[in-house]
């Protein structure tokens, strides 16, 4: 997930990333949900209603990362 977030945020801004990404927001790993969150934010409107839910992240961390990607929207 890291490696495909990263390449998202860097190389392209391509739709056809959000559907392979959308587990991951709901990954057990906090790492992997933040990195989701961060790449699935990087698509703008398309992926404002999956990563909303994540502003109440039982982790600090992952809501922030959700937060900052909806200010990016």
């Amino acid at each position: 997930v890291i490696a495909l977030s990263m390449s998202f945020q860097r190389y392209t801004h391509d739709e056809r990333a959000l559907e392979p990404l959308l587990p991951h927001l709901k990954s057990k790993s906090i790492n992997t949900r933040v990195w989701a969150a961060s790449a699935v934010g990087r698509l703008g409107d398309r992926g404002v209603p999956h990563i909303l839910p994540l502003i109440n992240d039982k982790s600090e961390r992952v809501s922030q990362a959700a937060f900052d990607e909806l200010s990016f929207s």
